[in-house]
Protein backbone atom coordinates (compact mmCIF):
# COMPACT_ATOMS: atom_id res chain seq x y z
CA UNK A 1 0.00 0.00 0.00
CA UNK A 2 1.10 3.55 -0.69
CA UNK A 3 -0.59 6.69 0.62
CA UNK A 4 -0.73 10.19 -0.84
CA UNK A 5 -2.01 13.36 0.81
CA UNK A 6 -3.83 15.98 -1.26
CA UNK A 7 -4.25 18.66 1.42
CA UNK A 8 -3.73 22.31 0.52
CA UNK A 9 0.04 22.31 1.18
CA UNK A 10 0.90 19.31 -1.00
CA UNK A 11 2.42 19.11 -4.49
CA UNK A 12 -1.06 18.53 -5.92
CA UNK A 13 -4.17 19.31 -3.92
CA UNK A 14 -7.89 18.68 -3.76
CA UNK A 15 -8.23 20.94 -0.71
CA UNK A 16 -8.31 17.91 1.58
CA UNK A 17 -8.30 14.15 1.18
CA UNK A 18 -5.85 11.78 -0.44
CA UNK A 19 -5.34 8.52 -2.28
CA UNK A 20 -4.23 4.97 -1.50
CA UNK A 21 -2.68 2.65 -4.10
CA UNK A 22 -2.40 -1.13 -3.81
CA UNK A 23 -0.70 -4.13 -5.38
CA UNK A 24 -3.17 -6.45 -3.65
CA UNK A 25 -6.72 -6.52 -5.07
CA UNK A 26 -8.17 -8.02 -1.88
CA UNK A 27 -6.86 -5.16 0.25
CA UNK A 28 -8.02 -2.62 -2.33
CA UNK A 29 -11.58 -3.96 -2.12
CA UNK A 30 -11.51 -3.82 1.69
CA UNK A 31 -10.30 -0.20 1.56
CA UNK A 32 -13.04 0.73 -0.93
CA UNK A 33 -15.65 -0.67 1.45
CA UNK A 34 -14.05 1.02 4.48
CA UNK A 35 -14.29 4.49 2.91
CA UNK A 36 -17.97 3.94 1.94
CA UNK A 37 -19.72 2.90 5.16
CA UNK A 38 -18.67 -0.73 4.60
CA UNK A 39 -20.53 -1.01 1.26
CA UNK A 40 -19.11 -3.73 -0.97
CA UNK A 41 -21.06 -2.44 -3.99
CA UNK A 42 -22.21 -5.93 -4.83
CA UNK A 43 -23.60 -5.83 -8.42
CA UNK A 44 -26.06 -8.64 -7.62
CA UNK A 45 -28.17 -6.45 -5.29
CA UNK A 46 -29.37 -2.83 -5.15
CA UNK A 47 -27.42 -0.38 -2.94
CA UNK A 48 -29.93 -0.52 -0.08
CA UNK A 49 -29.53 -4.30 0.15
CA UNK A 50 -25.75 -4.23 -0.35
CA UNK A 51 -23.52 -6.86 1.27
CA UNK A 52 -20.91 -5.98 3.87
CA UNK A 53 -18.21 -7.87 5.72
CA UNK A 54 -16.87 -5.12 7.97
CA UNK A 55 -17.42 -1.63 9.28
CA UNK A 56 -16.51 1.63 7.60
CA UNK A 57 -16.70 5.41 7.54
CA UNK A 58 -17.91 8.06 5.11
CA UNK A 59 -14.47 9.06 3.77
CA UNK A 60 -15.46 9.48 0.14
CA UNK A 61 -14.03 12.35 -1.87
CA UNK A 62 -16.65 14.66 -3.40
CA UNK A 63 -17.01 14.83 -7.17
CA UNK A 64 -15.94 18.50 -7.07
CA UNK A 65 -12.74 17.51 -5.28
CA UNK A 66 -12.21 14.74 -7.81
CA UNK A 67 -12.54 17.25 -10.67
CA UNK A 68 -9.98 19.53 -9.00
CA UNK A 69 -7.68 16.53 -8.54
CA UNK A 70 -7.90 15.56 -12.22
CA UNK A 71 -7.05 19.14 -13.24
CA UNK A 72 -4.12 19.12 -10.81
CA UNK A 73 -2.93 15.77 -12.14
CA UNK A 74 -2.61 17.21 -15.65
CA UNK A 75 -0.22 19.87 -14.26
CA UNK A 76 1.75 17.52 -12.00
CA UNK A 77 4.71 16.81 -14.31
CA UNK A 78 5.23 20.53 -14.94
CA UNK A 79 4.91 21.34 -11.23
CA UNK A 80 7.47 18.72 -10.20
CA UNK A 81 9.88 19.77 -12.97
CA UNK A 82 9.69 23.40 -11.83
CA UNK A 83 10.10 22.44 -8.17
CA UNK A 84 13.19 20.36 -9.00
CA UNK A 85 14.69 23.25 -10.96
CA UNK A 86 14.05 25.71 -8.12
CA UNK A 87 15.29 23.29 -5.45
CA UNK A 88 18.50 22.86 -7.43
CA UNK A 89 18.92 26.66 -7.53
CA UNK A 90 18.50 26.92 -3.75
CA UNK A 91 20.84 23.98 -3.13
CA UNK A 92 23.50 25.54 -5.36
CA UNK A 93 23.17 28.93 -3.65
CA UNK A 94 23.79 27.47 -0.18
CA UNK A 95 26.23 24.71 -1.12
CA UNK A 96 29.29 26.45 0.32
CA UNK A 97 27.68 27.82 3.48
CA UNK A 98 29.66 26.43 6.42
CA UNK A 99 27.72 24.25 8.85
CA UNK A 100 25.15 22.86 6.41
CA UNK A 101 24.85 19.09 5.88
CA UNK A 102 22.60 18.24 2.89
CA UNK A 103 20.01 15.50 3.31
CA UNK A 104 21.07 12.28 1.61
CA UNK A 105 18.36 10.70 -0.54
CA UNK A 106 18.26 6.94 -1.12
CA UNK A 107 20.19 5.76 -4.16
CA UNK A 108 17.99 5.56 -7.24
CA UNK A 109 15.28 7.79 -5.75
CA UNK A 110 14.10 11.13 -7.09
CA UNK A 111 12.16 13.42 -4.77
CA UNK A 112 9.44 15.79 -5.93
CA UNK A 113 11.52 18.63 -4.43
CA UNK A 114 8.73 20.34 -2.51
CA UNK A 115 11.37 21.23 0.10
CA UNK A 116 15.11 21.60 0.53
CA UNK A 117 16.08 19.90 3.80
CA UNK A 118 19.47 20.04 5.48
CA UNK A 119 21.04 19.46 8.85
CA UNK A 120 22.97 21.89 11.04
CA UNK A 121 25.02 21.59 14.23
CA UNK A 122 22.21 21.38 16.77
CA UNK A 123 18.77 22.66 17.80
CA UNK A 124 20.05 26.17 18.60
CA UNK A 125 21.61 26.48 15.15
CA UNK A 126 18.37 25.30 13.49
CA UNK A 127 16.33 27.86 15.42
CA UNK A 128 18.86 30.57 14.52
CA UNK A 129 18.35 29.69 10.85
CA UNK A 130 14.62 29.96 11.31
CA UNK A 131 14.88 33.40 12.96
CA UNK A 132 17.10 34.77 10.19
CA UNK A 133 14.88 33.31 7.47
CA UNK A 134 11.72 34.80 9.03
CA UNK A 135 13.46 38.18 9.29
CA UNK A 136 13.72 38.08 5.49
CA UNK A 137 10.14 36.95 4.94
CA UNK A 138 10.98 33.27 4.39
CA UNK A 139 9.19 30.60 6.41
CA UNK A 140 10.49 27.16 7.22
CA UNK A 141 8.21 24.39 5.97
CA UNK A 142 7.94 22.15 9.04
CA UNK A 143 11.36 21.73 10.59
CA UNK A 144 12.77 22.69 13.05
CA UNK A 145 9.43 22.60 14.89
CA UNK A 146 8.06 19.25 13.71
CA UNK A 147 8.75 17.66 17.09
CA UNK A 148 5.65 19.31 18.57
CA UNK A 149 3.23 17.42 16.32
CA UNK A 150 4.80 15.27 13.60
CA UNK A 151 7.04 13.19 15.85
CA UNK A 152 6.15 9.84 17.45
CA UNK A 153 7.53 10.89 20.82
CA UNK A 154 4.48 13.13 21.30
CA UNK A 155 1.87 10.59 20.16
CA UNK A 156 0.65 9.74 23.64
CA UNK A 157 -2.91 9.51 22.23
CA UNK A 158 -1.93 6.15 20.63
CA UNK A 159 -2.10 3.60 23.47
CA UNK A 160 -0.64 0.76 21.36
CA UNK A 161 2.45 2.84 20.55
CA UNK A 162 2.88 3.88 24.18
CA UNK A 163 2.56 0.27 25.37
CA UNK A 164 5.08 -0.92 22.77
CA UNK A 165 7.65 1.40 24.31
CA UNK A 166 7.22 0.50 27.95
CA UNK A 167 4.47 2.98 28.74
CA UNK A 168 6.60 6.08 28.13
CA UNK A 169 7.48 7.67 24.79
CA UNK A 170 9.55 10.53 26.23
CA UNK A 171 12.90 8.82 25.75
CA UNK A 172 11.90 6.30 23.09
CA UNK A 173 13.44 8.01 20.05
CA UNK A 174 16.48 10.06 21.13
CA UNK A 175 18.37 9.75 17.84
CA UNK A 176 15.32 10.75 15.83
CA UNK A 177 14.71 13.76 18.08
CA UNK A 178 18.33 14.89 17.76
CA UNK A 179 18.17 14.73 13.96
CA UNK A 180 14.80 16.46 13.72
CA UNK A 181 15.79 19.27 16.06
CA UNK A 182 18.95 19.93 14.06
CA UNK A 183 17.21 20.05 10.67
CA UNK A 184 15.79 22.89 8.60
CA UNK A 185 13.22 22.55 5.80
CA UNK A 186 12.85 25.27 3.17
CA UNK A 187 9.68 25.38 1.06
CA UNK A 188 10.16 25.22 -2.71
CA UNK A 189 7.70 27.21 -4.79
CA UNK A 190 6.71 26.68 -8.40
CA UNK A 191 6.73 30.44 -9.06
CA UNK A 192 9.87 31.23 -7.07
CA UNK A 193 10.91 34.91 -6.89
CA UNK A 194 14.22 35.59 -8.63
CA UNK A 195 15.91 36.75 -5.43
CA UNK A 196 14.62 33.89 -3.27
CA UNK A 197 17.75 31.68 -3.35
CA UNK A 198 19.93 34.70 -2.62
CA UNK A 199 17.81 35.71 0.37
CA UNK A 200 17.98 32.15 1.69
CA UNK A 201 21.77 32.18 1.40
CA UNK A 202 21.99 35.56 3.11
CA UNK A 203 19.88 34.33 6.04
CA UNK A 204 21.87 31.12 6.51
CA UNK A 205 25.22 32.90 6.37
CA UNK A 206 23.99 35.28 9.06
CA UNK A 207 22.67 32.41 11.20
CA UNK A 208 25.61 30.06 10.86
CA UNK A 209 28.47 32.54 10.67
Amino acid sequence: MGTFSFDFAKTMTTGEGGMIVFNDARLAEKAKAWHDHGHENNPAVPRWEDTRSGSGFNYRMMELQGAVGLAQLRKLDDVVAEQRKNAAAITKAIADVAGIVPRVEPKGSAGTADAVIFGVRDKDAALACRRELLARGISTKILPEATTWHFAETWTHMPELVAAHGGNLTEAFPRSRARLEAAVSLPVFVNMPEDFAGRVREALVAALG
